[in-house]
């Protein structure tokens, strides 16, 4: 009997990303994605979001695979390229969803994306020395 839990949801999984109040982004899966929805909107999402208000859902893609593990790959990859394109103190999720830069900026050279952190655009927002996620 094996013991490893699945990565299997019960339902597909949608990958999402939100623009959100300060010109920050972030990005999300869940197989229940109205009810994630309404939790951002309603300040009982994500501590990113709770920060920063969502304005609207950029887009939300319901890929082809149930495996959180797949999407979370997917997740991960969206938002580097959000980072890139926004600047990395702007956007969170995946791997990434600290809200404390130092936190974030720790995580992104522990996964080798020194890049994100030395081409990306430095925005103007107040450095949070909260630790949370």
């Amino acid at each position: 009997m094996s013991t490893k839990l699945s990565t299997l949801r019960e339902s597909p999984i949608t990958v999402y990303v939100l623009e959100l109040q300060d010109g920050c982004y972030y990005v999300g899966q869940s197989c229940k994605f109205r009810e994630r929805i309404y939790q951002h909107f309603t300040n009982k999402g994500s501590a990113w979001t709770r920060l920063h208000p969502p304005v609207k859902v950029i887009c939300a893609k319901t890929v082809k695979t149930r495996d959180w593990k797949v999407a979370e790959r997917i997740e991960n990859r969206l938002t580097i390229f959000l980072m890139r394109h926004h600047g990395w103190t702007r956007v969170r999720g995946g791997f990434w969803s600290n809200t404390c830069e130092i936190s974030t900026a720790r995580n992104l050279e522990h996964h080798n994306k020194h890049s994100v952190i030395e081409s990306g655009k430095r925005s103007s927002l107040p450095t949070n020395s909260g630790g949370g996620v």
